[in-house]
């Protein structure tokens, strides 16, 4: 292998394992506290975590109006979030305890969805502000499997390289760990000669 490609390997390799930590960490968090961030202008990104989960959103904001029935309406053209970017965080009690299903939610949860937040900041009670957009739900389990690979990946690799050291240190064969200071040629265990051993 490239000196170059090993560099970028590990490099993967170690920003990986963090990420791994901190979906770990963030997954634990979410059983007790939900973490909201957002950066917004004209559009609002958010990242939510809470209950062993990730969610990903895109919203806008427009006028908008509770009907009789409870629906919320649009009553105006979008508006900007703010005049500049912004970022905030805010943290709330996680909507549930910790249980086996927030533990591990269901893979159906990856879905994208559209909802509706309403609030209002002037008027009456039944006008004010929404927001609505998409959001993506990925499970943390699902994160972490998928950031632990090239972690996993660079231990077995460097189980398997630091247990072959060992072996040629002790005079042992590579393939069985066999004793070959008697027969340092051929092992007598599996067969393999000093050459194709290992």
């Amino acid at each position: 292998m490239k000196p170059r490609t090993r560099r970028v390997l590990n490099g993967l390799t170690i920003l990986s394992a963090v990420l791994f930590l901190l979906i770990v960490v963030m997954w634990v968090r979410s059983l007790w506290v939900s973490d909201n961030f957002s950066l917004s202008r004209w559009h609002e990104w958010g990242l939510e975590s809470n209950c062993g989960a990730i969610v990903l959103s895109v919203s806008m904001q427009f006028p908008a109006e509770i009907t009789s029935t409870g629906k919320v309406s649009q009553i105006g053209p979008a508006q900007a979030f703010s005049t500049q970017w912004k970022f905030s965080h805010y943290q709330l009690p996680a909507y549930h305890g910790p249980t086996w299903l927030t533990l591990f939610p269901r893979l159906g949860r990856i879905i994208a969805r559209s909802s509706w937040t309403f609030y209002s900041p002037y008027g009456p009670p039944q006008v004010g502000l929404a927001s609505e957009g998409p959001a993506l739900i990925l499970p943390d389990w699902l994160l972490a499997v998928v950031t632990a690979v090239m972690p996993l990946r660079w231990l077995v690799k460097f189980r398997r390289h630091r247990r072959r050291q060992l072996r040629l240190a002790r005079g042992q064969c590579l393939t069985c760990g066999y004793d070959l200071r008697g027969t340092p040629d051929r092992c007598p265990e599996c067969g393999k000669t000093a050459e194709n051993s290992g």
